[in-house]
């Protein structure tokens, strides 16, 4: 799958020969997996998550390369993360608590899907 490729459902599988060939593939599985990890600890992935979700109930060959893809990313960022401090900001104000300031300490832009 091409950086960038917009999944549809006209990408589903359109003749039930091709649904039989998909269901033998774990999608839904897979996506379930993936949803976990966008809410308990990979923000980053929860946009491309939300598009896959979509696609639960009759996913094709397409949507199949772009949740491997996903687990390509996460392979290739498990050492990034998330760095909380408490230091505030520079135009903060002195009479407000001092908020947590969240750096995401990646440069890297997950560019699976746009939607």
């Amino acid at each position: 799958m091409d950086e960038g490729t917009r999944l549809s459902v006209s990408m589903s599988p359109q003749t039930q020969e091709e649904r039989l060939g998909m269901k033998a593939v774990p999608y839904r599985k897979l996506v379930g997996k993936l949803l976990y990890l966008a809410v308990a600890t990979r923000p980053d992935i929860a946009y491309v998550v939300g598009v896959l979700c979509r696609f639960v109930e009759n996913p094709g060959e397409a949507h199949w390369n772009a949740a491997k893809r996903v687990l390509r990313y996460l392979k290739g960022t498990v050492d990034m993360s998330l760095a909380c401090s408490g230091s505030s900001s520079p135009n903060s104000s002195q009479h407000s608590p001092t908020p947590i300031w969240v750096e995401i300490r990646t440069t890297a832009v997950l560019r699976v899907l746009s939607v």
